[in-house]
């Protein structure tokens, strides 16, 4: 984002939007564009905050002034002060003077500032509007759009918009070679809440492959249970077990209990006896 200015006149990329812009910036304020960018890097805020308050807007054209703009909202982002840099962010674009993959690129970074401030009608619109001009979107890109939709559900409880996420929470998720976890626990949740069982055991068996942690392993075994899969059911609890991820009375006990359905009553007596030992498993009648 924050890429090296040069006084310079555009590339031939840019050559192509010349009627909107010429992209040049003068020397002198290149100059100190470069030293406010290496502030930036450093993390040194009052620095770059300093230098770009020496500018005179009036005497910038309109790409200096959005590039001035830009650094401007670098500053408040990296104070956390989200709302100042959104604003800034937009006057940056409001110049229309930027190159065109640059102004694609901060419109999603306005975007994601939106959902960093809960404001989610803003971010569908400006993501949506994004989509539009990015022929092939990434996964993070989907995961996110996803992910504002699912936020809207929730504050406006309304479920159409769940339904909304689902088709970019399975984009974000096929796309990946290795899908994040948050991106599989959000298109899981969706069809959790469809009660899509079927469709939420693939994503399960990838999170326990992935990201291998106990309420993977024991949601697993409840859907193997609910898709009447109990021998898969069983095995993927014995497993949880041998891993010593199962330690609450509950969990022991149901462990017990499908062994002696299956009829290995020993297997049974091993998992209650050492309960009992681990004082994990409540003695009762």
């Amino acid at each position: 984002a924050l890429a090296t200015l040069n006084p310079s006149v555009a590339s031939a990329a840019e050559r192509k939007s010349k009627e909107k812009s010429n992209y040049t910036v003068g020397e002198r304020t290149a100059k100190r564009l470069n030293m406010i960018q290496e502030h930036l890097q450093a993390e040194e805020y009052d620095q770059a905050e300093e230098l770009l308050q020496g500018f005179t807007m009036s005497r910038l054209n309109p790409y200096e002034k959005a590039i001035v703009y830009q650094f401007w909202g670098y500053v408040a982002a990296g104070r956390e002060d989200y709302k100042s840099a959104a604003d800034y962010f937009e006057k940056c674009l409001a110049e229309n003077a930027l190159p065109e993959e640059q102004a694609i690129q901060m419109r999603f970074n306005i975007a994601q500032l939106y959902m960093a401030l809960s404001r989610w009608d803003d971010a569908i619109k400006a993501l949506e509007l994004w989509f539009t001009e990015v022929p092939e979107a990434n996964s993070n890109a989907y995961y996110t759009l996803a992910i504002a939709y699912y936020q809207k559900a929730e504050q406006d409880d309304d479920p159409a918009y769940k339904d909304k996420a689902l088709e970019p929470a399975k984009k974000a998720v096929e796309l990946a070679k290795k899908p994040q976890e948050r991106w599989l626990q959000l298109l899981l949740a969706l069809y959790m809440e469809k009660k899509d069982y079927k469709a939420s055991l693939p994503l399960l068996e990838q999170l326990v492959t992935l990201y291998p942690k106990k309420a993977y392993w024991i949601q697993l075994s409840a859907i193997y249970g609910e898709l009447d899969m109990d021998k898969q059911s069983l095995a993927t609890q014995q497993f949880a077990y041998i891993q010593n991820l199962l330690d609450k009375d509950k969990e022991l006990r149901r462990l017990a209990e499908l062994y002696l359905y299956y009829e290995l009553p020993y297997r049974a007596v091993e998992v209650l006896e050492k309960g009992f030992k681990d004082k994990t498993i409540e003695r009762d009648k």
